[in-house]
């Protein structure tokens, strides 16, 4: 069969196949990685929108000429390359010139081959295809983990079982807002959760940095190196510039394996790796992925709106759509300066699967911590209760997507939150910590139910606070900030339930790495830092390396 143009001869099957598995492939893969079931009513929708865009793709090829043939070819495999790859997301600031490299690269070398290039691209994207098909028939769930129990007559035989949780952006109980109902609420039931079940807690609690990586890396090596977690000169990270960020030294994993302890680390995949690089002997290393989508398909949520999620975050994988949505940015700002608005884009959403996946690792640790024997440490870094803020006090996903916020926008040159926008963001934030603890009563039910909650160590803390301030961190606001902005940031929670079962609050201002080292390892002096005259902090980004006093 030939073009209406008549120049190349090609078989219509190709130009149907082409599109559609180029589409398909990533499409599929991102479903199967990310946990949705092919046989989901929201899978089929999906792939008829896919199957849709596909046809309509070849319909151009069709009859729109040699020139729109090659240029729809060489986009659309761009876009394959973009998100199954990462390569031109990786370029960091000349992504749009990589990409844009790329595909006059593919539309040339297809103009050059000719018919030649479509057979040939078209084969080897139909077995990608079908191999992503196979993979996800064949998949099969991965297994669980199986605790090691100390060796007997060993020392570690006698250790209480540890159970350490980090929860990603959790405000201290002393730094929770007050000037709202909800805030004062939300500071009554932490303080009764931990009472009751007979954990001492430092509401004063705080972190010298507003950011993970390097609040996680000095916690973990009793420090406060504002050089942590920096491209050049890390002393903590393996940093190559990618995620997940290999951690290289960790004293605390150390000062365990020395007493006897078995390590166990269940992590989220888009921080911090825990293992690869561990000088210590990991026995559980298990990272749940980044993204979940189970509890998306599982929701109560319309399927109109479940499946904007789902496309959402696939075509944010790159940089393709996010680029048009940044030009798009610019172009609605111009034209808004000339009195013309264009409505906002709004496929670019924060990550509520992040969220969701930590949900999800939290529930399977309930359905295994009774497993957990003795002379087991079991870590946790749970991205939550991080934005975006996505679930309602009950764990249901919140309907309104709108809703499903950051901890901050841009509200001027430098706001980044309105006194309105921040009362409205910590009620959303407070929703998402509210169904936290009903996981957490869940978590100890189980413990209790399996008769080990009594005589183990639980460690609950945060790494930052929950930045929902009215300025981003950096030095240039600092004539800006006061003492309730500072709280939002850098105050975080730290409760420990001893074996002891003693139970205490204490409202003095402590940093978290001084904790752990109190709590944890009492009778050993392993500080690496000097001791504070004064709280301190630390500012985001490169200005970021004075330390500077608390005005609190």
């Amino acid at each position: 069969m030939r073009y209406p143009w008549n120049q190349i001869s090609i078989g219509w099957v190709t130009i149907l196949l082409l599109p559609a598995t180029i589409l398909l492939t990533p499409f599929l893969f991102f479903l199967d990685h990310f946990g949705y079931s092919l046989l989901d009513s929201g899978t089929i929708f999906s792939l008829t929108i896919i199957m849709g865009s596909s046809l309509f793709c070849s319909l151009l090829m069709y009859f729109g000429g040699r020139i729109l043939h090659s240029i729809i070819v060489a986009v659309l495999i761009t876009f394959f390359i973009d998100i199954q790859f990462e390569l031109i997301e990786g370029a960091g600031l000349w992504a749009k010139y990589a990409w844009l490299c790329t595909a006059l690269g593919v539309f040339a070398i297809s103009w050059m081959l000719k018919e030649n290039f479509f057979l040939i691209t078209t084969t080897i994207f139909s077995v990608f295809f079908v191999v992503t098909l196979g993979q996800w028939f064949l998949s099969r769930p991965a297994d669980d983990p199986h605790f090691k129990k100390p060796n007997p007559g060993t020392v570690g035989q006698y250790l209480p079982r540890i159970i350490h949780l980090v929860l990603d952006a959790h405000i201290g109980i002393e730094g929770i807002p007050q000037d709202t109902a909800l805030g004062q609420e939300m500071k009554a039931d932490l303080e009764s959760f931990y009472q009751k079940n007979g954990f001492t807690v430092f509401g004063g609690a705080y972190s010298h940095f507003p950011m993970t990586l390097r609040s996680i890396s000095n916690y973990l090596n009793f420090s406060a190196n504002p050089d942590a977690a920096t491209p050049q000169g890390d002393p903590y990270y393996d940093d190559d510039g990618s995620e997940p960020h290999s951690l290289l030294q960790n004293r605390y994993f150390e000062l365990l394996s020395r007493q006897g302890y078995i390590i166990n680390v269940w992590a989220n995949a888009l921080l911090i790796d825990y293992c690869s690089e561990s000088a210590v002997v990991i026995e559980n290393c298990e990272v749940h992925p980044p993204l979940r989508m189970d509890l998306l398909q599982d929701s109560d949520l319309f399927l109109v709106k479940k499946l904007r999620v789902v496309f959402s975050h696939f075509l944010n994988l790159g940089y393709t759509v996010p680029g048009i949505g940044f030009a798009y940015g610019h172009f609605r700002e111009a034209l808004s300066e000339k009195g013309f608005d264009l409505p906002p884009w709004n496929w670019s959403p924060p990550r509520p699967l992040m969220v969701l996946s930590s949900l999800k690792a939290l529930d399977t640790l309930s359905e295994k911590i009774g497993t957990l024997p003795p002379g087991n440490v079991l870590f946790s870094h749970l991205i939550i209760p991080h934005a975006p803020f996505v679930t309602r006090s009950d764990c249901s996903l919140n309907p309104l997507l709108e809703q499903w916020e950051i901890e901050g926008g841009k509200y001027s040159l430098e706001q980044k939150n309105t006194s309105f926008s921040r009362e409205e963001r910590y009620l959303l934030y407070f929703q998402q910590m509210k169904c936290i603890y009903r996981k957490l009563d869940i978590l100890f039910e189980q413990m209790r139910k399996h008769g080990i909650f009594d005589d183990s160590i639980i460690i609950i803390h945060g790494d930052h606070g929950s930045r929902i301030g009215r300025y981003d961190m950096r030095a240039k606001y600092l004539k800006h900030l006061s003492t309730r902005d500072l709280e939002d940031y850098f105050s975080t929670l730290f409760a420990v339930k001893h074996s002891n079962g003693k139970k205490n609050y204490s409202t003095i201002k402590q940093p978290i790495e001084d904790l752990l080292a109190k709590t944890v390892f009492p009778n050993i002096e392993i500080t690496n830092k000097p001791k504070e005259s004064k709280p301190f902090f630390y500012f985001r980004g490169k200005e970021g390396r004075q330390p500077r006093n608390f005005f609190w």
